[in-house]
């Protein structure tokens, strides 16, 4: 009679187990993986294990959920270490609000195409856009690819899936004329919002990078800011940190008219000092609430947006007035380098893309163009 193979098998009670040896976090470990009560199933599972163990397809993450994983693992380890605090906090809302609630319960181990698949299809269901989604799968995707790197998974499931495509069509902002603009900056004058304007108008700086502003920034010798911090808001409240890019990081030209304003806000921060006395807050900055506080960037457009509805002023956002700068020194004849590193763009193209000439000036252009053709007959 023909001996038994039992290789790898265990026998407890009227179960079989298949019994094998992995790596996992650097050291050996015996996983258990439950056959049945057949033989035959028990023979047949650990010949699968077996070829997956020497075609290095095996994988190992116990029993930990996809969601146990991205909040104890991915996010601490990799996330939290690797990214900027505001890219941590979007991937936290989406991750929380969405990928969790829809696929969090599902073990790592038995998280398929499928399953990711029909999240894709679960999220247009309930009205998120392809771009919306584009970027869920991505936090997904980057999420397994680290799980096989760590080696808990042995193949990414996100692979196999067809992510959401879309066309990205770049936002073209209506920009209002000059003397409009004039007009919202006099009629802000007495507002919170005044200095930021004028410095975004003026420098086409990013509303962040305005907010975090301190006086030590400052050199009124050059009249120059010098631009190596942003703000935003977090769960923990109001955060510090690099601005967007390396391109960023910036010395900052302004113009003489500028600095009378900044010696105006001075002052007017110096009579704060004395209505506040202890209670106002040293904080160094520039543009702050009346008793030093810092500004809330979120907020502040918001009440950016209802100010200029209540005074019955053109509607732009605050960020229109980077792309109106961009537009003006273009139209001076600036030169592009220049420009592109007074704004901070990681690209000329971007900064040609932040260009918004009107009407007149294409016509002055052409203009110009048939005066040199005119001169050379």
């Amino acid at each position: 009679m023909a001996k038994r193979d039992t290789r790898n098998l265990v026998q407890k009670g009227d179960v079989w187990y298949v019994v094998i040896s992995v790596m996992v976090g650097g050291k050996r470990k015996k996983i258990w993986h439950k056959a049945g009560k057949s033989l035959k199933e028990a023979q047949k599972l650990r010949n699968e294990l077996l070829h997956k163990l020497q075609t290095k397809t095996y994988s190992y993450s116990g029993k930990k959920t996809f969601k146990e994983f991205l909040l104890e693992k991915w996010l601490p380890d990799y996330a939290e270490v690797a990214l900027k605090i505001s890219t941590i906090e979007g991937y936290k809302s989406i991750i929380s609000n969405h990928i969790i609630p829809c696929i969090g319960d599902l073990r790592m181990d038995r998280l398929s195409p499928s399953d990711i698949q029909g999240y894709i299809a679960d999220r247009r269901r309930h009205g998120l856009s392809n771009r919306t989604i584009l970027q869920h799968y991505r936090i997904i995707h980057q999420a397994l690819d680290h799980a096989i790197q760590w080696e808990l998974l042995a193949t990414n499931p996100a692979d196999r899936v067809r992510p959401p495509s879309f066309r990205s069509e770049k936002f073209k902002p209506v920009l209002p004329p000059i003397k409009e603009v004039i007009r919202i900056l006099e009629t802000l004058k007495n507002t919170i919002f005044y200095v930021p304007c004028k410095i975004a108008f003026y420098t086409g700086m990013r509303r962040g990078e305005i907010l975090a502003l301190k006086w030590s920034n400052v050199n009124f010798d050059e009249e120059a800011f010098i631009v190596n911090e942003t703000i935003f808001p977090s769960e923990n409240g109001l955060v510090r940190q690099l601005p967007k890019n390396e391109t960023s990081i910036r010395v900052v030209a302004f113009p003489h008219s500028l600095a009378s304003v900044l010696q105006e806000q001075k002052e007017w921060q110096n009579k704060n000092r004395l209505k506040f006395k202890e209670y106002y807050q040293e904080n160094d900055l520039i543009c702050c609430k009346e008793d030093g506080s810092p500004i809330n960037p979120d907020s502040f457009s918001k009440r950016f947006g209802e100010t200029l509805k209540r005074y019955d002023l053109p509607h732009i956002r605050f960020h229109d007035l980077r792309h109106l700068n961009v537009t003006g020194l273009i139209a001076t004849g600036a030169d592009l380098g220049i420009v592109q590193k007074q704004v901070g763009h990681s690209s000329l193209g971007t900064t040609l893309d932040y260009n918004h000439p009107s009407f007149h000036l294409q016509k002055k252009a052409v203009e110009a163009l048939d005066n040199t053709l005119q001169d050379l007959r």
